[in-house]
Formats: C-alpha cells, structure tokens, sequence
C-alpha cells in the first residue's frame, strides 16, 4: 500500500513539472528577418531613426529642431554620458520622445538599466503601462528585435507567467511588475537581465537595484526625468525644494557609490522658481546643464496687426460664430503678422490654422499668463501663487509656555469644532483673546487613540466598536459623549479662573451624517452654544461670497467676515456657514506670521513630535491662486500632490476660526460686535458647571 502511495505521488510530481515545462518554457527565439538587418543597423545606430521607424504612430508630424536636440541631447546621454534637462513648451511630445528613447537605451545594450522619474506615482505607473503596450502589441518593433523583447513577449501580458518562464530548463528570471520589467536572461541577448524601472520623484527612489541570475547586483545607470512637477506641486515652495533635493541628491545618487548617473530630464516651467525653474538654473543646478526653448523663439514686429485679429477673433467668440473673418484676415495679411518671426517648431498647428505662430497667438490671447509660463518657460512674476507654505516642523515647535487644557489669562472666547468620519471624530479646542490671538489649547479624537500619532489605516479603536454597529447609533453615541466632554469641562486660566467653551460646531456636510447632527443640535441640552456646520467652497468660478447673502435673510443672524450663522429653512438650531477657501487661507495666515504677534495662532507647550500629527494635518493642502472667468480672484485650497488626505485637524481649525468671527471674536479689524457676546444669566450658568473627568486626566 505504501509503495503504491509512493508511486502515485511521484506520478503527480512529474505531471506537474511536465505541465510546468509544457506551460512555461520558451522555445529558441527568432532572428530578425535578413531583410531588416539594414534597417535594424540604422535603429541601432541613430536614436531618432528607431523613433521614426518603430513607432511611427506616436510620431505622426516631422520633428522639428526642438526634437532633434531633445533626441541628440538623449542619445549623446546614452552613448558618452552626462547630464541634460531641458525645458520644452507643453505638448510637445517629451514624454513620449523620453519612454521610447528608454526602450532603445536597452534594446542596443548602451544601458543595462534606465529608470524612469515622474511627478507622481501614478503618472510614473502610467508610464510603464505604455511601454508595455509597445512591447505586445507594436509587430515593427517584434520583428526588429525579437530576441531581445523574447522573453517579455512570450508572457502573453500575463505578469504570473514571469515566474515560471524558464529557457532550457533554466529560470528566466522576467519580471513584468506594475513598476519594473525585467527583460530576462537568454544566451545571446543584448537585453539580458537588462531591466527599466519607474518611481513618482515623491516615491521610493532611493535603493533601486536588480539582481542577475549570476548574482550581479545592476544598479540605474541612466535615468530619464519626465516633468518632475505638478502645477500643485510648483506653486509650493516647500514641495519645489524637496524635488529639487531629490534631483540633486537621490536622483545622482542611483549609480551607487563612486558611479556617476547619466540622464536627461524634460521639464516646462509652471511658476518662478519652481523645480523646473530651478533647475535650468545653471548656477543653482550646474550639473544638469538647463536650456529653455520657447514657442516663440521671436516675436512678430506687427503686433498690432495680431491685436486686430484678436479683436475680430474675440467678436467672433461672443457671438458664437466660426472663425472665418479671423482666419481670413490671417491669410490677407500674412507677410506682414510673419515678419521678424521665429516659432520653434513649424509644423505645430490645428487644422484650421493658417501658420504655427496662428496657432501659437491664438494659445497666447487665450491667457497670457499661461503662455508665458507653460510655452514660453518664462512665467510672468505676478502669477505666482501666495506664499502660504506650512512647514511641518516648523508647525511642530510653534509652542507658547501654556500646559495642554490650560488657557491664556487674556481669554476672550473658547470655540471647539468637531470634525466627522466614519470610525473616529476629531475635534480641536480654541482659546480666543481680545485682540483676536488664537490658543490652540486642545485636540485630540473619539474614541481616544491612546498616542499622539496615527493615521486612519492604523485606527486601533472605532465608534462602531464602542457605541454599536448601526452608523446612527455609533455616530450619535459618539458625538453625545464628545459633545458633553467638551462643553462641560472647565479650563484653568493663567490667572486662575474658570472659563469654558462658548460656542461648539459640528460638521455636517457629509450627506450621511447632516440629518444626524442637525436632529441632535435640536435634542442637545447643549443646543444653546450647539451649532451644525456647512463649510462651502467658493471658487475663482463660483458666485462670490458676498453674492450668496439671500435677501430673506435676518439682520439677528450673526455674521462673521465670510461666515455667518444661518436658520435652516425647516427650523432648528441655527447653522454655521463659512467661505472655506477663504478661512483655510486666514488660518494659513496665523500660523505663518510671528508667534509673538497679536494675531497669531500658537499651540500649547508639548514636544515637537506629540504635535506632528496635528501639523501634518495642517500642511497637506496647498493654496493655488486662480482667476476665473469674470476675472475674479481666489485663492482656491487643493489636496497636496503626493500628500496625504488626512486633513482633519486642519478642517477643525479652519471650522473654529469662522465660528469665533460670528460671536465677536476680532478676527478682523472692526468685526468685533458686542451683540454676539452671551447673556450674563448664560454666562453664569456656564461657569457653574463641573470639571469634567475627561479633561482632567489629559491635563
């Protein structure tokens, strides 16, 4: 019996490893048909031949003599070495030039290994996806170079199949990842072990190295930057000097020790002194050897001419007619709108355009500003974005000598706002002066995380796990007991009074939660000092703040600057309503301008990295200023690029900066209104309350 059990299992096995070589072996590949050896000679030779030549879909216009320099620039990398980052006007087809010039790095063995940079993660996920797209499905390229695309092809698109591929009984050693593909290793291969990787510039770049299967460990030795910015990210000083770090320091570092990368970056200026703007600067970043092409190398003399075309182009716009009398007036006039011009590349026009320099005016009327920066690479001084960067660290030490619960002894008014989520609810606790500085004097979440940092994928206690299953029952239970900590707790003063929190708002714009809270604000015995809240985002494009006053509107309400406490139209406790964009850019204010002034927002006095999660929180939105279709300004805040959405904290402070300014707190010079203040019976009562367990635990 046991010798058939024996037998049998060894039965299984050989199957198994038949199926294994049936399935996964790769037979001896092809040679290039002997009529393309010239052709493939020609490819291997000139990069910008194998670029016109195997992928002449991508490349369906000439190339003009901003091309030919990228390609030359690229392939002079490639073959002697060195650094090159040039700025090209946007869509001029540098990524694709950058991810096909990577493939001819590997497939004539000049590189082993050529690592791909974007401006994110997705974008450099994007990237492969191409490449991979070209390497199964692009028959020019197949036939051209069959064995050195070999072992790739013959995975089908199936990245599962890479660990069991094996040539003559031995591994492969392909990789097909989402961010690197490894060529594999047949005899005779230029390609083999050679590997192309990509990273976001904000992502894991450091450390990127392939082991062969002799044991070699191969390391980048060429790297290809892809517009290593976003429009956020270039409008972020902070972001701009940690890419420009990362170019100069991780992105040189590749090679290893004592090896120098070589590389070719493509980059459009977005903002003065961005990372690309930086980066051309050949006095702040030498070793990459920056140069600027702009659109309109020179600019037309009649330019008047081109005013008159704008003039009837615009008619044409608003009455929304084509755009025969402009194109027209084009084509009578085109000696003289020509002359003294120089446009980079003659053969970038619409259909419809008469010339290149038509059709780059007509991207110039469009918006000046955008022309100037992201096709000229010169962009003009005032688009700059504001100059609110909240550095983190920073953030951390902007600490006053006030214990955690205690507040100032010129205390005017406390605010608390609380921010809802799914599991937990986050809430932050303001001390007001009369001069309008603000003491954060608390924050914290419930139910309680028992540390000082985490996020919400590491959330070790929920609502659902202490207040019950049921969204309202949880959510409800949670807020009751928050709502109650908060408004019956008393803070000490530095001067020994009693004081406590006057007014409390509750974020109610998520859709799950609104009919929630807003029955609660009614049922609450706190209901007096108990308002939901309605942050709304009021764009470059949106109908100006000051335009939203409805003329039904009560002269009791309380207003704020940009904020205001409304009754909802079914009745209930009113409800707090504030510009968001506006406010998120006042409290970016006072947190920027001196800890001293009597403006600023400071935190009470705890260490450095107790506070990070707090100011990691309040830096991950950045402030982009736009204009919008009447020309109206704003400051609109964004989730910062590569950052972390968690922002809850920041929503807090910005919910009791609005509150505080419609219960006369003076926010603003002039807004402080005696009308807002509570009545002396409240005011006693409140101070009768007891302290409450919670807090005194925490201070």
């Amino acid at each position: 019996m046991a010798i058939a059990y024996e037998q049998t299992k060894q039965t299984q096995a050989h199957l198994r490893t038949q199926a294994w070589n049936n399935n996964a072996a790769v037979g001896c590949p092809p040679a290039p048909p002997e009529e393309l050896l010239p052709t493939r000679d020609d490819c291997d030779g000139c990069l910008k031949t194998f670029l016109l030549t195997c992928f002449p879909q991508a490349f369906p216009l000439p190339f003009g003599p901003t091309h030919d320099r990228m390609v030359s620039e690229i392939q002079r990398g490639v073959e002697k070495g060195g650094l090159k980052a040039i700025a090209a006007p946007r869509g001029t087809g540098k990524t694709t030039i950058l991810l096909r010039a990577a493939m001819w790095a590997i497939l004539t063995g000049r590189r082993r290994y050529v690592c791909i940079v974007a401006a994110e993660e997705t974008s450099a996920v994007a990237n492969l996806q191409t490449l991979k797209i070209e390497i199964n499905h692009n028959e020019d390229l197949k036939r051209l170079y069959p064995r050195e695309l070999w072992c790739l092809s013959q995975l089908g698109n199936e990245p599962r199949r890479a660990a069991t591929q094996h040539f003559d009984s031995r591994p492969t050693g392909v990789e097909y990842g989402r961010n690197l593909i490894n060529f594999g290793t047949i005899p005779a291969s230029r390609t083999s072990g050679a590997v192309i990787s990509t990273a976001g510039i904000t992502g894991r770049i450091r450390g990127q190295q392939s082991a062969t299967l002799t044991g070699e460990i191969i390391r980048p030795d060429f790297v290809l930057v892809d517009d290593p910015q976003t429009k956020m990210s270039a409008g972020s000083p902070s972001q701009c000097k940690k890419r420009h770090e990362t170019m100069m320091g991780d992105i040189l570092g590749l090679a290893g020790p004592g090896v120098n990368v070589s590389g070719f970056c493509s980059c459009t200026v977005i903002y003065q002194n961005d990372l690309a703007d930086r980066l051309l600067n050949r006095k702040l970043s030498a070793d990459w050897n920056g140069d600027r092409v702009p659109m309109i190398q020179k600019w037309p003399k009649w330019m008047e001419g081109w005013d008159e075309y704008n003039q009837i182009r615009v008619e044409e716009l608003s009455e929304e007619l084509d755009h025969d009398r402009s194109r027209q007036f084009v084509v009578d006039n085109f000696d003289r709108l020509h002359e003294g011009s120089k446009i980079y590349w003659g053969d970038r026009k619409g259909p419809n355009d008469v010339s290149a320099l038509h059709h780059a005016m007509d991207l110039y009327f469009r918006d000046q500003g955008v022309f100037a920066a992201e096709f000229q690479n010169a962009p003009l001084e005032e688009r700059q974005k504001c100059a609110y960067d909240i550095n983190v660290d920073t953030l951390c030490r902007r600490t006053v000598g006030i214990g955690r619960g205690r507040a100032p002894e010129d205390v005017d008014k406390i605010t608390a706002f609380i921010d809802t989520q799914r599991e937990l609810l986050y809430y932050t606790i303001v001390a007001w002066s009369t001069t309008g500085r603000g003491y954060i004097i608390d924050y914290g979440a419930c139910p309680d995380q028992q540390r000082h940092y985490w996020t919400k994928h590491s959330v070790g206690y929920t609502l659902a796990q202490i207040y019950g299953d049921d969204f309202e029952t949880y959510l409800r239970g949670g807020l009751d007991w928050l709502i109650e900590a908060i408004m019956e707790n008393e803070y000490t003063t530095e001067a020994g009074g009693k004081v406590m929190v006057d007014r409390l708002a509750i974020d109610a714009r998520w859709g799950e939660s609104t009919a929630i809270i807003r029955k609660l604000a009614r049922e609450s015995k706190h209901r007096a000092r108990l308002h939901p809240s309605m942050g709304m985002y009021v764009g470059a494009n949106s109908k100006p703040w000051q335009q939203l006053q409805t003329k039904k509107e009560k002269r009791s309400q309380a207003r704020g600057v940009h904020a205001k406490l409304v009754t909802p139209k079914d009745g209930g406790r009113r409800e707090l309503m504030y510009d968001s964009n506006y406010w998120k850019s006042f409290v970016a204010d006072r947190l920027l301008c001196s800890s001293g002034s009597p403006k600023a927002l400071v935190l009470f006095d705890a260490k450095p990295h107790e506070h990070r999660m707090f100011a990691e929180h309040c830096a991950n939105e950045d402030p982009i200023r736009c204009i919008g279709k009447t020309n109206n300004e704003v400051v609109e805040w964004k989730q910062r690029e590569g950052g972390s959405p968690e922002n809850d904290y920041w929503d807090c402070l910005v919910g009791n900066a609005a509150l505080a300014s419609t219960i006369g707190v003076e926010t603003h010079a002039g807004n402080r209104s005696s009308s807002t203040t509570l009545s002396k019976a409240l005011e006693k009562v409140l101070h009768q309350k007891p302290k409450n367990q919670f807090f005194r635990d925490r201070t």
